[in-house]
C-alpha cells in the first residue's frame, strides 16, 4: 500500500447511510485513497460547534463528499430546519478549510414531477416538496460558497438509487410483495415514471469525477425516459418467476412524466457500462438483500 501521505484524502459526510455506506466501503478498499467518514452519531452537522470538528480533519488537499441527509418524509419541517442547518454549516467549514474539491449529492427531485420539455442539467428547478426544496437549497448554498472561496465543485443529481441493502425504495417494497405472493398495490394509474441508478454505477461515476476533475452539474439518469410503475411491476413478475397481481389505489399527486437528455452524462462518463436494471434487480431475490 502506499505511503498515507501520497493518498487521496477523501472525507465522506453521512457514511453510514444507504449510498454513504457503499461509498466509504469501496473508496476504503482503494489504497490510492485515504477516507474518512462521519455520520450524524459522530459530528451533528446541524449544530455549529459540531460542525466545527470537521477542521480538524478537513484541509486543503481533502476532498468531501456531501451525502449527508437528515430529511425523509417530505413533510417533516423539522427534518427539513435541520437539513438547511446542517447544509449552511458544512458550507461555512469547507469554505474556511479551502478544501480541494466538493462533491454534493444532490438529486433529479428538484425539477419536480412535471414538465413540458425534455429536462438537461441547466433546466429550471420545479421543487415540490420539502425533500426537492432541500436539495436545491443545497446546490444554491454550495455553489455560492464554492464561488466565493474558488472551490471547486460537482453536483450529482441521480434518480432512485438502489442495490443491496435497500430498505425504502419501489425495487425493495415491490419485489418483498411478489416473493411473498402478494399483490403489488400502485398509486395512480400506473403510468408515473421512475428512473433509477444502481449503488455501484454511482460509486464509480464518483471515482471518474475524481479522477477526471470533473466539475460542475450532471443529472445521473440511466433511461431518458424512465419506466413507467406498471412496465416496473411487469418486469418483477419477469424477474420472480411469478405474477402475484396488480392492485391500483387513487392518488393525489400527479404522474412524473418527466424526460430526461442524457448527452452530457454520455459525453463525461462514456468509460461508465451502468447496470442494466433487471441485472440489478435480481440482487434484491437473495433473502438477506
Amino acid at each position: 500500500m502506499k505511503n498515507s501521505s501520497k493518498r487521496q484524502k477523501i472525507v465522506i459526510l453521512g457514511h453510514t447511510g444507504f449510498l454513504g455506506s457503499c461509498l466509504y466501503e469501496n473508496f476504503h478498499e482503494d489504497p490510492r485513497c485515504e477516507v474518512c467518514g462521519f455520520s450524524s452519531a459522530d459530528i451533528n452537522l446541524s449544530l455549529p460547534k459540531e460542525c466545527r470538528k470537521l477542521l480538524n480533519v478537513i484541509d486543503k488537499k481533502s476532498i468531501v463528499i456531501m451525502a449527508a441527509t437528515s430529511l425523509i418524509r417530505s413533510k417533516d419541517f423539522t427534518s427539513f430546519r435541520s437539513d438547511l442547518d446542517m447544509l449552511n454549516n458544512t458550507a461555512e467549514i469547507v469554505s474556511l478549510a479551502g478544501i480541494k474539491h466538493l462533491i454534493y449529492i444532490s438529486s433529479i427531485a428538484i425539477y419536480g414531477r412535471r414538465s413540458e420539455s425534455v429536462i438537461i442539467e441547466s433546466s429550471g428547478p420545479n421543487p415540490d416538496d420539502l425533500y426537492s426544496l432541500s436539495k436545491l437549497r443545497g446546490e444554491q448554498i454550495f455553489k455560492r460558497v464554492c464561488f466565493d472561496s474558488g472551490i471547486p465543485l460537482t453536483i450529482l443529481r441521480p434518480c432512485t438509487i438502489y442495490g443491496r441493502n435497500d430498505n425504502r425504495s419501489p425495487f425493495f417494497r415491490f419485489l418483498n410483495r411478489v416473493r411473498d405472493g402478494k399483490e403489488i398495490e400502485i398509486y395512480g394509474d400506473g403510468s408515473s415514471k421512475l428512473f433509477w441508478v444502481h449503488k455501484m454505477d454511482l460509486y464509480r461515476i464518483i471515482q471518474s469525477v475524481i479522477a477526471g476533475r470533473k466539475f460542475g452539474d450532471y443529472n445521473i439518469v440511466v433511461e431518458g425516459n424512465g419506466i413507467s410503475l406498471l412496465n416496473l411491476v411487469e418486469l418483477m413478475f419477469r424477474v420472480c418467476g411469478r405474477e402475484t397481481g396488480i392492485k391500483f389505489t387513487p392518488s393525489e399527486k400527479s404522474p412524473n412524466n418527466l424526460r430526461f437528455d442524457t448527452s452530457k452524462f454520455k459525453l463525461y462518463f462514456p468509460e461508465i457500462k451502468l447496470i442494466r436494471l433487471e441485472d440489478g434487480l435480481k440482487e434484491y431475490q437473495n433473502k438477506e438483500v
